[in-house]
């Protein structure tokens, strides 16, 4: 059955994306602490070049990524060259995350004593079009692991962006640019402590993961 367009949305500078990706079958991305690491290290070497993370949460079977596609006064020498290659940004992103999806694949195939692909393909993006589904998405992502009964607080799941932004000390997240776009840190954490799950409604046709 074919994947419908608006979750292989083309990739374009200065764009907001939801990008997620589900493992194959039944199986789990992440074994131990050690692979959920290993995964955004390998985003960052792979990816940070090309695009700014606003949000990410990590799940046993799935993560989710808000990111903003970088502009190209953005891009360092070395990423213009590579983009050279190609027709166009969104094409060469997508062999950008589809490199890192084999890389991770590699190691975590080499460390479970496994064969094949490790992640469904092609993986998922939906522009972000409006900034209610902005502003709910951040929120959405953070709450993932209380969604999905992990843990029932979200301040008690490690691999979210969510403790990593009540922290001040400077990252590659946008921390100020997203405390500012809730009003401030102490409004990113009410918006945080206060919303429901009926607060989604407007966003339920976007979110991807049953597809």
């Amino acid at each position: 059955m074919p994947i419908p367009e608006k979750y292989l949305a083309k990739l374009c500078e200065n764009n907001y994306y939801h990008v997620y990706n589900h493992a194959s079958g039944r199986e789990n991305l992440f074994a131990n602490a050690g692979n959920y690491l290993y995964f955004m290290q390998k985003l960052d070497e792979h990816l940070s070049g090309y695009i700014e993370i606003n949000a990410y949460c990590l799940m046993p079977n799935h993560f989710h990524l808000l990111i903003r596609v970088r502009d190209n006064t953005e891009l360092s020498a070395s990423a213009l060259k590579y983009l050279a290659k190609f027709d166009n940004l969104n094409d060469c992103i997508c062999r950008k995350f589809n490199n890192f999806f084999i890389a991770y694949t590699l190691a975590f195939n080499k460390q479970q004593d496994r064969e094949g692909n490790l992640f469904r393909k092609p993986f998922r993006r939906i522009y972000v079009d409006n900034e209610t589904y902005f502003t709910r998405l951040i929120y959405y992502i953070h709450v993932n692991p209380v969604h999905h009964g992990f843990v029932n607080d979200l301040n008690d799941y490690e691999w979210s962006s969510y403790k990593r932004y009540l922290i001040d000390t400077p990252s590659k997240l946008p921390k100020q640019k997203i405390w500012d776009w809730f009003g401030g840190k102490d409004k990113f954490i009410e918006f945080h402590t206060f919303q429901t799950k009926d607060d989604f409604e407007d966003i339920a046709p976007y979110i991807m993961e049953e597809n």
